[in-house]
C-alpha cells in the first residue's frame, strides 16, 4: 500500500512500516477529519484563541475581555487590570475525547506594563496543536491601551511529523464613552506558509462591550477569518448576589447557543462555567479556574 507523506523545511519526517502502521495511519487519517468536520474549520483556525469559560457562556465573544482573561483573547486588554493573577482552562468540544483542550495563562503586573504567558493544548494523541505565547500590554492613554503577542505553534501527526511556525497578534482596548469600551485584534497579520498544508488564517476581531449598569452588560463581536464569513458573536451578562453571575449568548457560523455561570472575589480563587449548544454536535462545555494576588484596579 502506497502511503504518502508530505514533508516541508520544517517538517519532521517518520517512516512508518507498511505492514504495521497502514491501519494506523488510516485510522489517525480519518480521526483527523472527523475532528476538522466536526469541529468546523472556521472553528478550528480559532480554537487556541478561545477566550475562558466566560467568552464561551457569552457566545464566544472574548475581544473586549480584560486581565488575565485577556492573554487569551486580545493582548491590550491586560492594561486595563493591575492585578497579577493565574488561569487554567479546560474545554471538551460535544463531548468527544479528541476534541479536548486546554490552556494555563498567567498576567503579571509591573510598573512597565502588564506581562502575560500563555499555553494551550488541543487535540488527541495523534493529532494535535500546541500553543506558547509571550505577549505585553501597556496604556498609552489614560483610556486607552494597546498590546501584542509573539505565538509558537507546532502541529504534530504521529508518524507522519511535527511542524512549527512563529507569529504575532496586536490589538487595542479603549473606553470611548462611559460605560462603553472598543476593542480590536489581528491574529497573525503577514502570512504564515505551513508548507504544503496550507497557511496559518488571518483573523481580524472587533466588538463593543457595553456596561448598562453594575449589574448587567451586553456585549457583541464581529470576526472574520480570510478564507470564511463573518463570524457574529453576542452575549448578555448579569450579576447577582455581588459575586455571581449569569449569562447567555449567540453566535453564528456555526450557529451557536451559549450559556453560564460565575463566581467572581476580589482576589483569591474564582471560577467560570459555560457552555455551547450546537443542534446536530450537542453540547461543548468548559471550566475556567482563577487565582488572583492583590487588589484590583
Amino acid at each position: 500500500m502506497h502511503q504518502m507523506l508530505f514533508s516541508t523545511k520544517h517538517l519532521t519526517i517518520g517512516k512508518p512500516s507498511r505492514k504495521t502502521s497502514s491501519k494506523r495511519s488510516l485510522t489517525l487519517v480519518l480521526r483527523a477529519m472527523c475532528l476538522v468536520l466536526a469541529l468546523g474549520c472556521a472553528q478550528l483556525s480559532s480554537a487556541q484563541y478561545s477566550g475562558g469559560a466566560r467568552s464561551l457562556a457569552l457566545g464566544g465573544a472574548s475581544v473586549g475581555q480584560t486581565g488575565v482573561e485577556a492573554v487569551l483573547a486580545n493582548p491590550a486588554g491586560m492594561a486595563f487590570q493591575s492585578q497579577t493573577a493565574f488561569m487554567l482552562f479546560g474545554e471538551n468540544r460535544f463531548g468527544l475525547a479528541d476534541l479536548k483542550s486546554v490552556t494555563a495563562a498567567a498576567m503579571i503586573a509591573s510598573d512597565l506594563g502588564q506581562f502575560g504567558i500563555k499555553t494551550h493544548y488541543f487535540g488527541f494523541e495523534g493529532f494535535n496543536r500546541q500553543l506558547i505565547s509571550l505577549g505585553y500590554a501597556r496604556k498609552l492613554f489614560e483610556q486607552f491601551s494597546i498590546g501584542g503577542q509573539f505565538d509558537f505553534i507546532q502541529t504534530r501527526i504521529s508518524e507522519y511529523g511535527s511542524q512549527s511556525v512563529l507569529t504575532f497578534e496586536l490589538g487595542f482596548h479603549s473606553r470611548i464613552l462611559k460605560g462603553l469600551h472598543w476593542s480590536g485584534h489581528l491574529i497573525s497579520p503577514i502570512q504564515v506558509e505551513l508548507g504544503e498544508t496550507g497557511e496559518l488564517p488571518t483573523i481580524l476581531r472587533t466588538g463593543l462591550t457595553y456596561e448598562i449598569n453594575q449589574q448587567l452588560q451586553v456585549i457583541g463581536e464581529v470576526e472574520k477569518d480570510i478564507e470564511f464569513p463573518i463570524r457574529l458573536r453576542a452575549g448578555i451578562e448579569y450579576s447577582f448576589l455581588q459575586q455571581m453571575f449569569f449569562r447567555v449568548g449567540i453566535a453564528t457560523e456555526p450557529s451557536l447557543l451559549t450559556f453560564g455561570l460565575g463566581y467572581k472575589r476580589p482576589k483569591g480563587f474564582s471560577i467560570d462555567l459555560g457552555v455551547n449548544y450546537h443542534a446536530n454536535l450537542g453540547l461543548s462545555p468548559g471550566i475556567s479556574l482563577f487565582y488572583a494576588i492583590g487588589k484590583p484596579s
